[in-house]
């Protein structure tokens, strides 16, 4: 009896726990679903796993975007002209982008405009064969580009402009996908340069190449990244886009003062624990990241004397830059001071 006794209990405790499990299963799928009620939901698509979007990628790990009330999907597209596609097709209301793509996309009828200047001359490091002493020695040869149309197509063009060669005249363009194979191609001599951020201009140089220009030393304005939006979405969520910005700041301020949070946030974005590459990766964010982000106006006349639309010609940077949002943040304090530090 005493055995039929016990092994009841036994029973009844299990039955017990097996309630109060599910009682917790359900609590717990009532609170998540009560906490993701409390945040109002943001698809944003960035291109590549660059240091230029560490300031973003702070403020979604550091919960920034949560504290105005975001809950914030970051998306993986490589490829700036594909992100655009993405946000044409209603994938995502904004997006990181190149401004040659956020150009040619208005200038096709898109009602887009850049809301925010992440990045505002063309941030690349030029890596090339040692036998390569000078852009001039790239005539007849061929550069590598992730895609006809990127940034890394705009900002080879530019520098062979400015010294007088041709593009896919004097000088091969070859269409390669990503920094990781532009760096393969150098190591197999198949490319005599291409243009590289962190860590890849580090993987470049493990191959044999070196710097030959640090696009932060020539002068030329570009809007190499931005974000970007539609102009209905900007006008009907004006508040979200506003939030998305103040959390974005939050992820600036961030960026600079906490280096600890900054590397181990990049460390997960780019899948690199080497302590060499997170401290290039966040150097270069130091360096080229503006912190109170104004759109360029000087960097989208740059990419309109550049295009062959033919609607560029009678365009006007004003006609691509919506930088209110900006404006009125930088003048409640959120952003620090304009210069970099």
């Amino acid at each position: 009896m005493k055995a039929l006794r016990g092994r009841m209990m036994s029973k009844l405790i299990m039955l017990v726990c097996l309630i109060l499990a599910g009682m917790a299963d359900h609590l717990g799928a009532q609170t998540r679903a009560d906490e993701e009620a409390r945040f109002a939901r943001l698809r944003v698509v960035y291109p590549a796993p660059s240091p230029t979007y560490l300031a973003c990628w702070i403020a979604r790990e550091g919960d920034h975007f949560k504290e105005q009330g975001l809950n914030v999907e970051l998306i993986y597209i490589p490829s700036g002209s594909l992100v655009i596609q993405a946000m044409l097709a209603g994938e995502a209301p904004i997006v990181f982008s190149g401004g040659r793509a956020l150009v040619n996309a208005t200038l096709g009828g898109a009602d887009l405009v850049m809301i925010a200047g992440v990045v505002n001359v063309p941030a690349f490091y030029i890596m090339a064969l040692p036998e390569v002493k000078t852009l001039q020695d790239l005539r007849g040869k061929k550069v590598g580009v992730t895609r006809i149309g990127s940034s890394t197509d705009f900002t080879m063009r530019l520098v062979l402009r400015k010294i007088g060669l041709q593009p896919d005249k004097d000088v091969a363009f070859v269409q390669l996908g990503d920094l990781a194979s532009q760096a393969a191609a150098l190591g197999t001599k198949a490319i005599a340069a291409a243009a590289f951020v962190p860590p890849f201009n580090l993987k470049a140089k493990e191959v044999g190449a070196k710097l030959l220009v640090d696009m932060a030393k020539v002068g030329a304005h570009y809007p190499h990244t931005g974000l970007v939006a539609s102009r209905k979405y900007l006008h009907g969520s004006n508040d979200v886009v506003r939030r998305f910005l103040r959390g974005y700041a939050q992820g600036l301020r961030r960026m600079v003062a906490d280096p600890s949070f900054a590397k181990a946030v990049l460390s997960k974005y780019t899948k690199t624990a080497e302590p060499e590459y997170l401290n290039a990766m966040h150097q270069y964010a130091l360096d080229f990241v503006e912190r109170v982000p104004y759109p360029t106006r000087d960097g989208i006349m740059e990419t309109l004397r550049e295009s062959e639309h033919p609607r560029a010609k009678n365009a006007r940077p004003e006609d691509f830059i919506d930088d209110q949002l900006v404006r009125g943040l930088e003048s409640e304090g959120h952003f620090g001071a304009k210069a970099k530090k």
